[in-house]
């Protein structure tokens, strides 16, 4: 079974204890100038990475200066540029190597960033050293990453500093995520911030390289179509290193998969609070909120993506969709174009835009779209069935049934393409078929209201009223707002005789929106044609209600 991370309490309690450490810190480092040193667990001692490197020797009185001086020399022999020694040790820490320099900031809150940076299950440290009394290095040229955590590199002779020479505060490991937490949404310390170029970004990698395991893990998950192993691995690194924004967007496409949206959500807010202007993330967080119908959030969304990158095509194509299910035909249409213009590779665009032309009854350029997309992605189950509702809007029956099968058979679990060729089977008054593929839309969607109220349908078309009742109710008890369910149920009481839940049926469509007098017509032109076919003969309160001296 896969769990949920829980996000850390951000209540009193947790908020009380971040500010007791910092409290701690303040009053222990306020006699003297201090340097910081964060540290993810309590090590044996404060040292230098050439120190801990060189701790197998064995030897009376080890010179680590010796040691030091001696890799500058085989350094200046292979490197062209000239340097001065203190710079060539800063840039040889910069870059990873070991030398007997120790990180220090003059910043309390990036040491207190370090600190928790890592080995989430043990306790880390804040080392306060007193600046008097050390050989400090500060960089001629420091570069980025440097700038960024203000670094002071201090150079002990022994290669490590006694304890009695330091102050430390610890930093209890479950403090560790709401301490990042504060860090990130107070004083805008973060992943992004601290490791802000490529050897930042190469450190730490190489500082979280077990968290990166379980990341590429889920990756590949996820490319599998595997999405609940995928969750399990990601939510493995997003536990050793809840600063990765990257698990947590890819962890969030994942529960968009699984249309567990509101736990996407939650992880792209989480990412997004570590990587603001990450666009991607708006993209996708963009795409759950239309899931969900929240279609002004998604369109908020996409529009800071398009700010943010404005060659994205998936934004635009996202954008495309919520305005198109929002009514914005136009704008859908403007987006669909500028995804295509951008990349005309894009074929989920293409398909897209399809819908925009099925929708204004431009059945030919919708063909035209599908038939490119088809051409971009052979494989595309999708494409097969918007073309074969164009072709339905054609007319052209037999071909429209091709393309469905031709999608159930790339996809058999495709509920539209189940459904479409539903429709097209009633249109053709084959009955039996029809109902038999809404009965396997059903199967693959048991929750599709749609489903039922084409089958309901069928099922009255072959005279069993009953069974058409049992859909009509399964629909309406799906989503009590479809308001198209509404007027069928009405309809089907109408054969059955049972005029007050008709009435009761029509009233609730005409509240949600649909207009009773039209969609009574143009499915049965008139009363007295629906009292023909069905040889009823409907009280003049209903006949009211069906026809124009009734209120729309």
């Amino acid at each position: 079974m896969v769990n949920q991370d829980h996000e850390p309490s951000k209540g009193g309690d947790s908020l009380e204890r971040v500010l007791q450490v910092l409290k701690e810190i303040a009053e222990k480092s306020a006699d003297d100038d201090y340097l910081y040193r964060g540290e993810p667990k309590c090590y044996s001692r404060v040292s230098s990475s050439l120190y801990r490197d060189c701790g197998e020797i064995d030897a009376e009185h080890f010179d680590i200066g010796a040691v030091q001086n001696e890799i500058l020399q085989q350094a200046k022999l292979l490197i062209a540029q000239t340097y001065e020694d203190n710079d060539l040790l800063a840039e040889l820490q910069h870059y990873g190597y070991p030398t007997n320099l120790i990180d220090f900031t003059t910043d309390c809150l990036i040491a207190l960033f370090f600190a928790c940076d890592g080995e989430p299950a043990e306790d880390g440290r804040v080392v306060l050293l007193r600046k008097s009394g050390h050989v400090l290095l500060e960089p001629k040229s420091p570069a980025n990453r440097v700038i960024a955590q203000k670094s002071v590199f201090v150079r002990p002779p022994k290669g490590y500093i006694d304890d009695n020479e330091t102050v430390t505060v610890a930093i209890p490991h479950d403090l560790k995520e709401s301490m990042l937490d504060y860090l990130n949404t107070r004083h805008g310390l973060s992943v992004t911030t601290i490791y802000n170029d490529i050897h930042g970004f190469i450190r730490y990698h190489q500082g979280h390289d077990s968290s990166y395991r379980e990341f590429y893990a889920g990756l590949t998950y996820q490319n599998k179509g595997e999405h609940c192993k995928a969750i399990e691995r990601l939510s493995n690194a997003i536990r050793l290193n809840p600063q990765l924004p990257s698990a947590l967007m890819n962890r969030g496409v994942a529960y968009s998969e699984l249309r567990q949206y509101e736990r996407a959500i939650q992880d792209y807010n989480k990412g997004l609070e570590l990587a603001p202007n990450a666009s991607e993330l708006y993209t996708n967080r963009g795409d759950a909120y239309r899931q969900l119908g929240k279609y002004d959030l998604a369109i908020r969304d996409l529009d800071m993506a398009i700010r943010l990158n404005p060659l994205d095509d998936k934004a635009h194509d996202n954008r495309g969709i919520a305005h198109m299910e929002k009514g914005n035909l136009g704008q859908a249409m403007l987006d669909y174009d500028r995804a295509i213009k951008l990349n005309s590779y894009n074929a989920a665009a293409h398909n897209n835009r399809s819908v925009a032309h099925q929708r204004s009854e431009n059945y030919d350029r919708a063909i035209q779209d599908c038939d490119k997309a088809i051409e971009l992605n052979p494989s595309y189950a999708d494409a097969y069935v918007n073309r074969g509702v164009a072709l339905i809007g054609k007319g052209e029956l037999e071909r429209a049934i091709q393309d469905f099968n031709r999608a159930i058979a790339l996809n058999p679990s495709c509920v539209d393409g189940h459904i479409n060729r539903g429709l097209a089977y009633g249109l053709k008054r084959e009955y039996e078929c029809a109902i038999e593929d809404f009965g396997r839309a059903i199967e693959q969607d048991s929750k599709d209201a749609v489903a039922y109220i084409y089958r309901g349908k069928a099922y009255d078309l072959i005279g069993e009223h009953e069974r058409a009742v049992r859909d009509f109710d399964k629909a309406i008890e799906l989503d009590p707002d479809l308001p198209i369910a509404h007027f069928n149920h009405g309809v089907r009481w109408l054969v059955l005789g049972d005029w007050a839940k008709a009435e009761a049926n029509f009233s609730t469509a005409k509240i949600l929106g649909v207009g009773v007098v039209s969609a009574f017509c143009n499915e049965f032109e008139s009363v007295t044609t629906f009292e023909k076919r069905y040889n009823i003969k409907l009280p003049a309160g209903i006949v009211k209600i069906l026809t124009a001296n009734g209120d729309e």
